[in-house]
């Protein structure tokens, strides 16, 4: 099962994993400890075991905070319950059989029951939990619709969370400017929170590039600058005479005065149709539909008072799969230049349910521009597109393949996960730490436009656009889970287990890394954590000839065991006389702080949870 973008326009956000069931445990896994049913599988790859014994730390004395969908609305006794959950050692509470009683503190609480409940939030608890067993962790929903993460933000942030992990996506949060949630990521950050974002699972690869090709990432196209040729569409071929219709009528519809199209061709020849072979079967949802949800922007503020919106220009993104018709992206809602759609691509008689990839469609894509005469709508901004398709890869290959001059193909990292005060987080498996899954989403993030302002919707065009590099680091996803985290049933060769795909999975993970950091040094300011978790990542290759390391995989994956040698090399020498740790007797439990003497470093103390080291040296 994969979590989807919901297919309601404008609607929803969606979470960003995945899960697969896990019968055969993977070569990389670690043997369960005796207290736990389900093994921690990100810790040989991570370091994080090493981390934990060497340095004696659990993530004890640091609140974590978790953003997804939701938490407890699958617990019941048809479904694992969370108290289950906390049974089998896998999540804290009382009950929990390795000593971590505190439980889990909602914050917001769950949104009324809905079909795409799957509590993948209590999934991501179950990954700090596995790394970083002594934090204490702290739930809110992102609402009924998912777009509630300013809220979460808030309410976290007044728990007094020292991190803060999301996988939330938003469809319509601006592409070509700061969000609103990101510069409340910003003023978290400044408030000493560190926050770490799932990247996304946006990517789609070229499964099969055509000659002189090479496999690289094609779900997404934009460009620095809209440039409008005339719309020289051939009327004698059905589908772009489909187009060619529906444009007319729009332009009739919005008193248009004139029209042109974007020219795709970043050379000296001009194309308005710019054409992707697609694989509906993996994206298909029945045997008869199959859905693409595609968001569509370009570099117009976001914001305005009311419902109105200030947009002015424009823009419309017209979309035919071979011999279907003409399906619409359309320019504006409510004045907002964004537009979120759910493409339908018939797949009657297309669906071969033992090979997804047998049966290709071309998808046409073409971008209007309409003019009415006023200087507003008669502009040339940055422009571009991304299939929020959420795991499956449906590219088989691409006319317009590879970034050339000012046009980005491949980047899909959208709104607050890219964020610049937020750590973007990309996946790679953890049955295979060489590479990044080829779903996780990509940078760079290029901002055209000062930040979203809700109250005026206004903002200034940047003199040059501001590039940021994004992802951040790697984290490792599809550790295994209780399946009905996920709402899923496993099969009786392995039930209740599962693995947990995405980078909605590697995020936590990552998160939870941070924790142990934080409590070997907790004056670690965010800028710190960022700073040193980039510098102690193993740096990895770009796994495509046409993206570099820094808009792929970012610094590299995670290593905790070369982040806390970091953190405990830059902490300041001891003053003479004083402790260097406090242990406390019994984790989750009021006890009575035992005091070891200066000079005290790897304790391995933790493997039962017997022991929690509660402060060790701060900075001077």
């Amino acid at each position: 099962m994969r979590t989807r973008v919901p297919v309601t326009m404008l609607a929803t956000m969606a979470v960003v994993g995945v899960m697969v069931w896990a019968g055969v445990p993977s070569a990389a896994s670690a043997a369960p400890t005796s207290c736990r049913t389900v093994p921690v599988d990100a810790d040989p790859i991570l370091h994080s075991d090493v981390a934990r014994a060497e340095f004696g730390v659990d993530g004890s004395g640091v609140k974590v905070g978790i953003i997804s969908n939701t938490f407890s609305a699958l617990s019941s006794p048809a479904n694992d319950t969370v108290q289950q959950n906390i049974d089998d050692g896998l999540l804290p509470g009382p009950g929990n059989p390795c000593g971590y009683t505190t439980p889990v503190t909602i914050v917001v609480d769950d949104p009324p029951p809905s079909p795409s409940d799957d509590d993948e939030g209590r999934a991501m608890a179950q990954m700090v939990h596995g790394v970083a067993p002594g934090a204490e962790l702290f739930w809110a929903s992102a609402g009924p619709a998912m777009m509630e993460v300013g809220n979460a933000i808030n309410k976290l942030q007044q728990a007094g969370v020292d991190v803060i992990v999301d996988d939330v996506i938003d469809p319509v949060e601006p592409l070509f400017q700061d969000s609103t949630v990101s510069q409340q990521i910003a003023a978290a950050r400044a408030a000493g929170i560190t926050y770490l974002t799932a990247a996304g699972n946006s990517t789609a690869l070229a499964q099969r590039p055509r000659p002189g090709q090479d496999a690289t990432p094609i779900g997404a196209w934009s460009t620095a600058a809209y440039r409008p040729v005339p719309c020289d569409l051939d009327v004698t071929d059905p589908d772009q005479k489909s187009v060619k219709d529906a444009i007319t009528d729009a332009a009739q519809m919005k008193d248009a005065v004139a029209f042109d199209c974007l020219d795709f061709d970043p050379g000296d020849a001009a194309d308005v149709v710019s054409t992707i072979t697609t694989l509906p079967g993996e994206v298909a949802t029945s045997e008869t539909q199959a859905h693409l949800p595609v968001t569509f922007q370009w570099a117009e503020a976001f914001g305005g008072p009311g419902e109105t919106g200030t947009a002015a220009a424009r823009f419309e993104m017209f979309v035919t799969f071979a011999g279907q018709g003409t399906q619409v992206v359309a320019t504006l809602v409510e004045g907002y230049p964004v537009r979120y759609s759910d493409l339908t691509i018939d797949v009657t008689g297309l669906m071969n349910p033992t090979d997804l990839t047998a049966d290709e469609l071309d998808m046409n894509v073409t971008i209007v521009r309409y003019l009415d005469g006023t200087p507003g709508a008669d502009i040339t901004p940055a422009v571009g597109w991304i299939a929020l398709a959420d795991g499956p890869q449906w590219a088989v290959s691409a006319e317009y393949w590879r970034s050339q001059g000012p046009d980005d193909v491949g980047r899909s990292i959208l709104g607050h996960n890219g964020a610049p005060a937020a750590i973007t987080v990309a996946a790679t498996g953890v049955t295979d730490d060489v590479r990044i899954d080829t779903y996780s989403s990509l940078g760079p993030v290029r901002y055209f436009l000062g930040p979203e302002d809700d109250a005026t919707g206004t903002a200034e065009r940047l003199a040059e656009p501001e590039v940021i590099a994004k992802p951040t680091v790697l984290s490792v996803d599809g550790s295994r889970q209780t399946a009905t985290s996920f709402g899923g049933k496993a099969p009786e060769t392995a039930p209740g287990v599962w693995r947990f795909y995405g980078t909605s999975s590697a995020t936590p993970i990552a998160g939870a890394v941070v924790a142990l950091a934080l409590q070997l040094d907790p004056d670690l300011t965010p800028d710190d954590v960022e700073s040193l978790l980039t510098q102690t990542a193993a740096p990895f290759a770009s796994p495509y000839l046409t993206i570099p390391e820094t808009d792929s995989v970012g610094a590299g994956l995670v290593d905790a065991e070369a982040l806390l040698t970091r953190v405990a090399q830059e902490l300041p020498p001891i003053p003479a006389g004083e402790p260097a740790v406090r242990l406390l007797a019994a984790t989750g439990v009021d006890a009575t702080p035992t005091v070891l003497g200066a000079g005290v470093l790897g304790l391995g103390l933790l493997a039962a949870g017997a022991m929690a080291v509660v402060s060790r040296r701060r900075r001077a």
